[in-house]
């Protein structure tokens, strides 16, 4: 890949987005010449971040610069405005090219004392 297609792919960074799990939607407005356009909300438990971000084809865009913010508790009234009012829907990891499915992590086990 040439640094100009993986700007396009992944943005600023230059890499995939890490994600356990995501939040999807496609934009409402316009065809976005041709291109399937989708708004995601990438969620990452290992790091409790959740990050805005839209998607062109399954890219990021050249200018795409992360943000990402504190997840919101699964029973908390933001979580519930982005899964009823906002629309998103979860969706699999896999279906975007700009993100990199990660393991959640396990808590760590106590040693035994044996």
């Amino acid at each position: 890949m040439t640094d100009k297609e993986i700007r396009k792919q992944f943005g600023l960074t230059g890499k995939p987005l890490e994600a356990t799990r995501v939040l999807e939607k496609p934009m409402n407005s316009g065809d976005f010449n041709g291109q399937k356009a989708c708004c995601l909300m990438v969620v990452n438990d290992n790091d409790n971040t959740i990050t805005p971000m839209n998607t062109y084809n399954g890219n990021a865009g050249n200018n795409f610069n992360p943000r990402p913010r504190p997840l919101p508790a699964q029973d908390s009234e933001r979580m519930r405005d982005y899964l009823g009012a906002r629309g998103y829907k979860w969706g699999k990891v896999t279906d975007h090219k700009a993100l990199k499915e990660v393991d959640t992590k396990k808590a760590p086990v106590a040693a035994s004392t044996k």
